[in-house]
């Protein structure tokens, strides 16, 4: 909130308070029903709002926020969070006393606040790299969770669920034709609308699809944005869109991760653990590097989070889903899929700490919150509502909390005006083969990327996408698309091979010493320990999915110590 002028977000009218935490637009609907266009609501516009639609306000905005309300007179609290809620905010409550807070770390001064570790919580991190549902690592502190409204008052707290992922499904599709045409079209009115007001603007363009497509819809004049994108020098992550901002004749600056960025690597890797508040993993040093340097510029950045994950079929990317989830959700039998999870991870978990002691509690919240909620699905469906509902949304959260502290992230494609649209088409993973390992149905989303590239900006269809083949190449006729795109990948395999693997990032080796010095530190009142041997198993190739989950929970470690000192 400090970043902004404080009356956009903050409105007080007698007894009643409101803060905005994050940001808020009108949506379609609202537009539908009022004739207004889509547009930004600063905290008076939306208290406004709410008195003219008590019962319909929450419907008719869209955004990533929390939004705060206080009736003094009543001593009632009331918060919303937006249906896809990524930007966390953390609340304790005793039935008297109340916090709601971003920073877990300036909570856990108090000391009324329970610390007792939350073992189930740190089971779900263990199985799936991130904690489900409200669960934090403490009992005493709760995440809040999307499309929620929260009552805390003096009779004590009560929830109410606004929406749910339920409602994405569709039996009925739209044309396709029809459907390319609507989505380029609300795309474009995202991507501007959120680039509103933002003078100048910060926007992310990488060797991928997602920021060169939003790139191509933004309409303003160059002098009033700066692209960017970081990575070590040489890699493509910097050559690629070197070429677009050249093309378009844009201002271009790249971050490079070099010897001035190795050198701050343990310290940067704290800042990310304390400013994700523990849920990011070690070796996101790349953020409060990149970020503390372009926020000179623009507290305000657009990015293209999201575009792909929510257009592609899933294939096991071991990030927002692995191993274990897929055991879980797609075995036959609850009970042996949690068994089976519980087992990949055999040997791979903290001393005095046993999986198999919570697997009864965690059958139970999975039982509840998917399993007899979602039951007249199938078991692919009904998986993909918790990689909605939980990986993508608690993946990215990792990455936006740290952000936060520099600068103001805006997603365009992760927005309910886009998602609502998408999975009304067959445009959308989810109906693409969804989990298939089928390579022409995975890159159906970069068909509608290449479709919206050539109708707003065709000038760069033809420079070389980080996949080793152009946008123009999935429009050209069969087969000639299938040859062009098969060469590519091709010679991006072989590029990687001759780069020794990720030409971006090379956090396997950055890391190896904070994770060292981590397993070290004494005993913290999480109980969470590390050993060596645990890191060596981990640093295998063929334990990649391990060593992602010994980064996360040696983050865990780093935040509480960072806590305790």
């Amino acid at each position: 909130m400090n970043r902004r002028q404080f009356q956009d977000s903050f409105f007080r009218q007698g007894d009643h308070f409101l803060w905005i935490f994050g940001y808020v637009y009108s949506n379609k609907k609202y537009e539908a029903k009022t004739g207004n266009p889509v547009g930004l609501l600063n905290a008076e516009n939306l208290f406004n709002l709410k008195n003219q639609y008590p019962e319909q306000w929450q419907y008719f905005v869209k955004g990533s926020y929390v939004i705060v309300l206080f009736d003094e007179s009543e001593k009632q609290v009331r918060t919303y969070t937006d249906f896809l809620n990524v930007l966390p905010l953390y609340y304790a409550f005793d039935g008297s006393r109340l916090i709601i807070s971003s920073n877990t770390a300036m909570m856990l001064k108090r000391s009324w606040i329970d610390r007792t570790p939350d073992k189930l919580a740190l089971t779900m991190q263990h199985l799936f790299d991130y904690m489900l549902g409200e669960h934090y690592f403490i009992k005493g502190i709760r995440r809040m969770e999307n499309a929620r409204c929260y009552h805390f008052g003096p009779d004590g707290m009560d929830r109410r669920v606004l929406w749910d992922v339920e409602n994405l499904k569709h039996d009925k599709l739209l044309p396709r034709k029809k459907s390319l045409e609507l989505l380029g079209e609300q795309l474009k009115e995202n991507v501007n609308v959120y680039a509103r007001f933002a003078d100048p603007l910060l926007v992310s363009l990488t060797g991928g699809f997602d920021g060169r497509t939003n790139v191509a819809m933004l309409e303003r004049s160059p002098d009033t944005f700066k692209c960017y994108s970081y990575g070590m020098p040489g890699s493509k992550q910097i050559r690629v869109p070197q070429k677009v901002a050249e093309r378009l004749n844009l201002t271009y600056e790249p971050i490079y991760l070099d010897d001035m960025f190795i050198e701050q690597y343990d310290e940067l890797s704290a800042q990310a653990s304390y400013f994700s508040n523990g849920t990011a993993p070690v070796g996101f040093a790349d953020k409060p590097f990149a970020y503390s340097r372009l926020n000179q510029y623009s507290d305000t950045i657009i990015t293209g989070l999201f575009g792909s994950e929510v257009l592609r079929p899933l294939h096991n990317n071991k990030i927002q889903v692995n191993d274990q989830s897929f055991a879980i959700f797609l075995e036959p039998d609850l009970k042996d899929g949690i068994k089976k999870a519980v087992n990949n991870l055999e040997g791979f978990t903290f001393s005095d700490f046993n999986l198999h002691d919570y697997e009864e509690e965690l059958y139970f919240y999975l039982k509840e919150n998917f399993f007899d909620k979602y039951e007249n699905y199938d078991p692919v469906t009904r998986f993909f509502f918790f990689i909605i509902q939980e990986g993508l949304r608690k993946y990215f959260s990792q990455e936006i909390s740290i952000e936060r502290v520099y600068l103001t992230t805006k997603f365009p494609y992760f927005d309910m005006d886009v998602v609502e649209l998408i999975y009304q088409t067959t445009w959308a993973g989810m109906y693409n083969g969804f989990l298939g390992e089928s390579k022409f149905k995975r890159r159906k989303g970069q068909l509608l990327y290449a479709h919206i590239m050539k109708k707003y900006c065709p000038e760069i269809m033809n420079i070389e996408m980080d996949r080793g083949y152009t946008p123009g190449a999935l429009l050209y006729p069969f087969p000639l698309n299938y040859l062009v795109i098969a060469w590519g990948v091709v010679k991006a395999k072989k590029y990687m091979k001759n780069a020794g693997g990720n030409d971006t990032f090379k956090t396997e080796i950055w890391a190896k010493n904070i994770l060292g010095q981590i397993a070290n530190f004494p005993d913290n009142f999480a109980g969470i320990n590390l050993n060596g041997k645990m890191l060596n198993e981990s640093l295998k190739m063929e334990q990649a999915g391990r060593y992602l989950t010994y980064r996360h929970m040696s983050a865990i470690k780093q935040f509480f110590h960072m806590v305790e000192e």
